[in-house]
């Protein structure tokens, strides 16, 4: 799972890159305003919330780490949880990501 999360996280950034890159129309450099920038990071991370919280949907039961690894999200039954289940999943991990790096270093 550390693998697959490692993986999607890699493809995470590249993804959100290239959009905010696309979007900004390749205009974050050192020459321009500071506005300019503070709206290409603002989009950045909200372009990599966004996907990171829709990463299960993008393929049937997977992100691109669980497809690549051959794993999946799956109910104790053996059923596939619906796109909410999925969403709130990733939601929570995102949000509880910095309390789990303070607990680590403790």
């Amino acid at each position: 799972m550390l693998i697959a999360a490692y993986i999607d996280f890699v493809i995470l950034i590249i993804i959100s890159t290239l959009f905010t890159h696309i979007i900004t129309l390749g205009n974050f450099n050192t020459s321009v305003p500071t506005v300019v920038q503070i709206v290409s990071i603002i989009i950045y991370l909200i372009l990599f919330v966004i996907f990171m919280v829709i990463k299960d949907l993008l393929f049937k039961n997977s992100s691109f780490g669980k497809k690549i690894l051959g794993l999946g999200i799956f109910h104790k039954n053996d059923s596939i949880p619906n796109k909410n289940i999925k969403i709130k999943r990733n939601l929570f991990l995102l949000l509880s990501f910095p309390i789990d790096i303070v607990l680590i270093m403790l």
